[in-house]
């Protein structure tokens, strides 16, 4: 029993460690264009609305929705003045959206309402955690624009694939984590059973 305790110990060294640490970090950055690829190509079915709000608060009308899938979470959030196209709230009815008391945006989606139209997009893939994301955020109206931030569009097989780059730390670094993890675990038990033998 201590002999196969001390060989379990010989094959967990400091640079097995950083071996498995080096490959989880890798890993952690390979599944961010992987998740991006199989979320496009991902059926409906994967995918589910877990926030359906419309909301009316300081003379506008705001709709917010979140869509989760496996590998991804989409935010989008628009807002328009009460009163003026009526744009908004055409799409909450047609999205049969939920009348809202509150906002729950996270702060970082909540546009100004300044009396214009605008609209947020906001992509986060990873796995297990989000590891990545990107924005488009459009002004709508006269003064039309539109700004995109931490997306990367390639063509794979004469297809468009995006692929969001914004590091979203903590989810990069728990995916590097869970991903050295196992590694270790395998690497040590795939050792271990050759001391066995």
């Amino acid at each position: 029993m201590v002999a196969r305790g001390s060989k379990l110990r010989e094959t967990v060294t400091p640079r097995a460690v950083l071996h498995s640490f080096v490959l989880g970090s890798l890993l952690a950055v390979v599944t961010l264009p992987l998740s991006s690829v199989l979320f496009q190509h991902a059926p409906d079915s994967w995918r589910h609305t877990r926030v359906n709000d419309a909301l009316h608060t300081e003379g506008h009308v705001v709709l917010t929705q979140r869509t989760e899938a496996f590998v991804s979470t989409t935010w989008f959030t628009t807002s328009e003045p009460l009163g003026v196209n009526a744009t908004t709230l055409r799409l909450a009815w047609m999205e049969d959206a939920r009348e809202a008391t509150e906002d729950v945006r996270p702060p970082r989606l909540r546009l100004p309402l300044d009396g214009r139209h605008r609209s947020l997009a906001e992509w986060q893939v990873g796995w297990p955690w989000r590891a990545a994301s990107s924005q488009t955020e459009q002004l709508m109206g006269p003064d039309h624009a539109t700004e995109t931030r931490g997306l990367w569009v390639a063509e794979l097989y004469g297809r468009p694939v995006s692929v969001p780059y914004r590091p979203i730390w903590p989810g990069l670094f728990g995916n590097a984590l869970v991903f050295g993890i196992l590694a270790l675990i395998l690497r040590t038990s795939w050792r271990w059973r050759r001391t066995q033998t």
